[in-house]
């Protein structure tokens, strides 16, 4: 703590902040903050929605809503990775202590009813997704603020493939002269779990789109699965592989987008109103409660990656391609969330808020 104590009063010296933005997973940054300077205001910025617990209705990483059980906060808030959790009982209660006394002398409050991160009363959330997106605004606190969809349309993609301007050209034509949907797969840039999970998949994907002849699937996978599925099965011409896409250019074609329910990605199938299909790979965060979102508000379907047959995926693609409430809901929903707050604009409201609190 004396550490970062001595960084970030060298840091305000040289530059003077008003109010400083912490990301959520760095919570913690709070305390070292707040002993430099308690005048400067600190503001978290979360990636993730529904992060607390609120009983009765599902929290980040549930998949499923139960409208008739409610939980208890208590009892679910005990499964976070949150608090003064150690192995050794003493060493438990000294930090316990410890933190408790800096908190007191800091005017703060743990908030024990969160997931994933530590939390502290009267600091104020910025949560970079539009509010419509939740299941329902009861579940909103009087301390977060809402972005909407953050879609940086003018960001310049890194490290795409050397050929994929002439091969996504070709599949545009053939959508534009042949009437043909295009289908879009990807799982993110940041996944290092299990290769065969994936692989399997995709070998089901490509399985249930082979018969699909109005139907082109651009995959965006990573070079060793990409080489395995090319060894082990013959690709159909309905089906463009790449290893690296400029994923928001290759949206504005699409028809339909097959994803691991990312936030980003979510929020960027939204702003180009493509329905979705959620097959979550990382349950412990927030991807099984996106894809929760994104059939609650209509805007796709979802499965299980694990279990998903090419029949049943078919199945799905054929539905949500067929059935334009999905492009409806998608679309209304996007156009809906265009007048969310600026960063800017909630900053002034955060300060303003907490001078006249001050001031009273």
């Amino acid at each position: 703590m004396k550490k970062q104590v001595s960084i970030i009063e060298n840091i305000l010296l040289e530059y003077p902040a008003e109010v400083i933005l912490i990301d959520v997973f760095m919570s913690y940054s709070v305390l070292p903050i707040k002993l430099c300077s308690s005048k400067t205001r600190c503001i978290y910025i979360n990636p993730m929605m529904s992060t607390y617990v609120v009983p009765g209705y599902p929290s980040v990483s549930e998949g499923f809503w139960d409208k008739d059980v409610k939980h208890s906060s208590l009892e679910i808030s005990k499964q976070s990775n949150n608090g003064f959790i150690l192995t050794n009982f003493i060493e438990e209660k000294v930090k316990y202590f410890y933190n408790r006394a800096l908190l007191n002398s800091l005017g703060l409050r743990q908030v024990r009813d969160t997931l994933h991160t530590i939390l502290y009363d009267d600091i104020d959330e910025i949560i970079l997704a539009p509010e419509k997106f939740e299941l329902t605004t009861q579940i909103v606190n009087k301390r977060q603020f809402y972005l909407g969809l953050c879609v940086d349309v003018a960001r310049e993609e890194q490290s795409i493939d050397s050929n994929f301007h002439q091969k996504f050209e070709d599949v545009v034509s053939r959508k534009d002269n042949l009437g043909k949907s295009l289908v879009y797969c990807s799982f993110g840039t940041f996944y290092d779990g299990s290769f065969s999970r994936l692989l399997r998949f995709v070998q089901v994907l490509i399985e249930a789109v082979r018969t699909l002849d109005h139907i082109e699937l651009v995959l965006s996978i990573n070079k060793l699965i990409m080489e395995t599925v090319d060894y082990q099965i013959v690709v159909p011409a309905n089906v463009t592989c790449f290893e690296r896409v400029p994923q928001l250019a290759v949206l504005r074609h699409m028809d339909l987008f097959i994803t691991h329910g990312g936030l980003g990605s979510v929020k960027e199938s939204i702003y180009y109103h493509v329905p979705m299909l959620v097959y979550p790979l990382d349950l412990r965060y927030d991807q099984n409660g996106n894809g929760l979102k994104v059939t609650h508000h209509g805007l796709g379907e979802r499965g299980v990656l694990e279990t998903e047959s090419s029949i049943q995926l078919r199945e799905k693609i054929i539905k949500v391609l067929s059935d334009k409430r999905y492009f409806t809901n998608v679309q209304e929903f996007s156009l809906s969330t265009e007048s969310q707050s600026s960063i800017d604009s909630i900053i002034d409201k955060v300060i303003l808020e907490k001078n006249e609190r001050v001031g009273s």
